[in-house]
């Protein structure tokens, strides 16, 4: 699924794919100077190392936020926040405060890293919103990374032909095709999206 904006862009909520294809953008970062806690230094990580859930510390952007969970980008990467699997697991507390976060918030979240069913993800203790920040550029699309599943919580920019469009109390729901191949995308703000068969391709 994705999340798309009135300006076009998109970021990827789930991809499923066999195994994971390390992208060249998550190569490049190997470039740059990364930080213990840094998102991408998590994503390389081995499963074995991530089942023990190791402590973390991530200060990023926030590029889409739910009440069960967020995803955020920093300098190297962007990553999964599950709250809904943190509370269950009990890594935080029920009684815990939980800010209201708009996109595009600067957060720190302190929590502890995990294997995740696809990808590794963050299982927060706590969220603290520092301030806004600015969305980060999203990455142009690339057809073998994308549909493979490797842009999993990324922030990217690409475009579809709509297929098909379903409307839902909160958002659309977009059937859509980019370079022949299919795929879903969510527009969650459904009150300032406007569609209608005219936007859909015979």
């Amino acid at each position: 699924f994705l999340d798309s904006r009135p300006d076009g862009r998109v970021m990827v909520l789930s991809g499923h794919a066999p195994s994971f294809v390390c992208p060249q953008w998550l190569n490049d970062s190997l470039q740059a100077v990364i930080s213990k806690n840094s998102t991408f230094e998590i994503l390389r990580r081995e499963r074995d190392d991530l089942a023990v859930n190791p402590p973390v510390r991530l200060r990023a952007v926030v590029t889409r936020a739910t009440d069960s969970s967020l995803f955020v980008q920093d300098g190297t990467a962007g990553i999964y926040v599950n709250i809904a699997r943190a509370l269950i697991r009990g890594v935080m507390p029920r009684d815990a405060s939980r800010p209201e976060v708009p996109l595009g918030s600067t957060v720190e979240i302190e929590g502890v890293a995990d294997p995740g069913g696809f990808s590794p993800i963050i299982l927060p203790r706590s969220i603290t919103v520092l301030g806004s920040g600015t969305l980060p550029t999203p990455r142009g699309f690339d057809p073998v990374t994308f549909f493979s599943g490797a842009d999993d919580s990324q922030f990217v920019e690409l475009t579809g032909v709509v297929q098909d469009a379903v409307e839902f109390t909160t958002h659309w729901r977009l059937s859509l095709e980019a370079v022949g191949r299919p795929f879903l995308a969510g527009l969650a703000d459904r009150k300032s999206t406007r569609l209608n068969s005219s936007h859909v391709s015979e």
